[in-house]
């Protein structure tokens, strides 16, 4: 957001110079740091808040419908309602020129042609129908699924940035007025386009002094929609960003309930969510009053136009002196309800601008920025004519790589009628700076450090979910890890975390995704993993047993301990060169985590293995191990020499 320059504004700077001058220093540090609070909260403030759009829908979320539908369906369908309004037109007019009399029809040419165009009407409002519906259903599932393919290869800053309420309204209530209320209401609103478009041609074949009353009408209309249209549109978007924070608390306090009940907080977030709740029944309630203020205005102009149609029709007989009976009451009959229907065309376009809001606050999230950020280079080749053997051996090679956590903060300002819209970094301090380590092939390489040292960034930079600097790089087997895909790079890893992961399905399903072992391998891995077996025969029906996906369903089947297992196995079950585990071991008892222990020693004997420790008794029997402080490597070495040594940091750490 750029500022203009003025001499008022130059002259209060100086002003403002001037009695920065006088103040003492213990005054100035207490203004700038609350100056400085102030900042932090309104920064903070900008992200809790869901980022909207303002103004008219811009014609690339309408050009997007319209791609979704299908660019000759679109055209096909437009046809087909112009060749229904015409179909019905002609109707009409042929009626008014045989009740004339002056011209010489026979009642069977009449009946004939009246029967063909009744034909025409009834084929195009049937092909209408369908196709619109079909179009309808088409967009929706376009649309869908690319909200859903956005949404799973976003990266993960974004889910870490974003509540899930939010994620959680646009494939929920946005979804379903891009399904159903959407091609509903442009359903609609083309038809009353149609219709208005057809009896202003009626209009004026009919009756030309009817149309001077069109100027001062469309005048009034113009005005109308213009005070209305945008206070609508923005009504809709905060009623729907209002259902945010809805979702967000309730599915934050039904992962919390046990939580809230042993702290008896129950009625504190009861009245916090009627204060939410109030609050987005504050913006409906304010909708539906625009609409009624709107409604009002309308009808009020109907009564003029009714007025002024009927005394126009005495007003050309008069002049005349003669009158077409068949063509008047043809006039008489278009003009009658053309308020009705210029109403009903301003309502139908403001609804459906009003429900494009929800093809602009799905696209937001399909056009996300995509996790796979891979360059096609040589070296992707050469990995897809090797992926079934990549990694060979395991041999790591991390170059000045450094990795920062930024994010971004936007919004907008307004100053009269001007609106700026901007966009702001701010980048916190690297999490990893410039680390280099060259991990041999079969080495077991344990990371330790305190809090905050960057432990588990440089895992997460092995699996690219975080993005590092262009100048370092990670080389695996001499593969650059930013020259594949993420999915050759990730399915080629294996990675224990610390949290517990399972997903809805069976413990086959959880073991085996793909179906690639047979059942022997599979309880032989488990028999490895703490008897892990006998749990899982226990629960009936072996491998087949239903695991649910929410965590209070888990713990009925699991424990946590046992969770963890499962985790476990499901990475012995497929080993590969380079194993990454991140303190794997925590939720378990002292007996059930040597025996893991003792399986992914036996394992991955020759396979590279990176384990982040919070406890250094779990690192001792690694070959080395490697100290981050403050995101470099303060320290490497074998953990058994080094803890015998005062002057290490290791030691230091170990014995504190």
């Amino acid at each position: 957001m750029s500022l203009l320059e003025s001499s008022p504004a130059n002259d209060e700077v100086k002003n403002k110079a001037g009695i920065d001058d006088l103040l003492t220093p213990a005054t100035k540090s207490q203004e700038k740091q609350a100056a400085q609070n102030e900042e932090n909260e309104e920064e903070n403030k900008e992200e809790d808040e869901e980022h909207r759009e303002s103004g008219v829908v811009r014609w690339h979320v309408w050009k997007a419908y319209s791609l979704s539908v299908g660019l000759i369906l679109s055209i096909t369908i437009l046809l087909s309602v112009a060749a229904m309004q015409i179909s019905r037109n002609s109707l009409d007019w042929w009626i008014a020129v045989y009740t004339n009399g002056k011209h010489a029809i026979t009642p069977q040419e009449f009946a004939t042609v009246l029967l063909y165009i009744t034909g025409m009407n009834i084929a195009a409002v049937f092909i209408r129908s369908f196709l619109f519906a079909y179009g309808g259903l088409r967009a929706a599932r376009a649309t869908y699924a690319t909200l859903v393919r956005s949404i799973f290869g976003a990266p993960l800053r974004f889910f870490e940035h974003t509540p899930t309420g939010r994620v959680l309204n646009r494939l929920s209530r946005d979804t379903y007025a891009v399904d159903e209320s959407l091609p509903f209401v442009l359903n609609i609103f083309l038809k009353d386009a149609a219709d208005v478009v057809g009896a202003l041609a009626i209009l004026f074949y009919g009756n030309r002094l009817v149309l001077v009353l069109l100027v001062p009408l469309s005048v009034l209309y113009f005005h109308l929609q213009r005070d209305y249209r945008p206070s609508s549109r923005h009504l809709r978007r905060l009623d729907a960003a209002a259902q945010s924070p809805l979702l967000a608390m309730f599915t934050d306090t039904l992962e919390g309930l046990s939580v809230i009940r042993a702290a008896r907080k129950q009625r504190q977030y009861a009245r916090e969510y009627c204060a939410r709740l109030n609050s987005s029944q504050r913006v409906s309630f304010l909708d539906s009053t625009a609409s009624a203020w709107f409604g009002l205005r309308l009808d009020m102009l109907g009564v003029c136009v009714t007025s002024f149609v009927a005394v126009f029709a005495v007003a050309d007989f008069n002049l005349t002196g003669t009158v077409n009976p068949g063509i008047l009451g043809l006039t008489l009959t278009y003009a009658l309800p053309i308020v009705g229907k210029l109403n009903s065309i301003l309502n139908s376009f403001v609804d459906t601008e009003r429900q494009m809001i929800a093809v602009e606050r799905v696209k937001e999230y399909a056009d996300l920025e995509s996790e796979e950020t891979v360059v096609e280079t040589g070296n992707f080749v050469q990995l897809r004519e090797i992926r079934s053997a990549w990694p060979t051996h395991g041999h790591i090679a991390i170059k000045a790589l450094t990795v920062t956590y930024a994010t971004f903060t936007q919004g907008s300002e307004h100053f009269g009628d001007a609106e700026w819209e901007w966009v702001g970094p701010r980048v916190a301090s690297p999490a990893l700076k410039y680390l280099t380590c060259d991990i041999p092939a079969g080495q077991k390489l344990g990371i330790c450090g305190r809090t905050g040292a960057g432990k588990s960034t440089l895992l997460n930079a092995l699996f690219r979910t975080v993005p590092w600097e262009r100048s370092g790089s990670i080389v695996i087997d001499d593969i650059p890890l930013d020259s594949i895909s993420l999915q050759e790079l990730r399915s080629n890893l294996t990675y224990i975390p610390q949290d517990v992961v399972l997903f809805s399905g069976t413990v086959r399903s959880n073991l085996d995704p793909t179906n690639a072992f047979n059942d022997e391998r599979l309880w032989s891995v488990l028999r490895k993993c703490g008897g892990l077996a006998n749990a899982v025969a226990k629960l009936g029906h072996g491998l087949d047993a239903v695991i649910e996906g929410g965590a209070d369903e888990q713990a009925a089947t699991f424990s946590k301990g046992q969770a963890q297992l499962l985790c476990i196995a499901r990475a012995l079950i497929r080993p590969s060169k380079v194993l990454c585990v991140d303190e794997a071991t925590a939720s378990i008892d002292h007996e059930t985590e040597r025996a893991i222990s003792e399986a992914i020693t036996t394992e991955f004997a020759t396979s590279t293995v990176l384990t982040v420790a919070h406890r250094i008794q779990t690192i001792m029997h690694c070959d080395r191990v490697l100290l981050l402080d403050n995101g470099r490597i303060a320290e490497i070495g074998d953990p058994k020499e080094l803890a015998k040594n005062p002057q290490s940091l290791f030691y230091h750490l170990a014995n504190a």
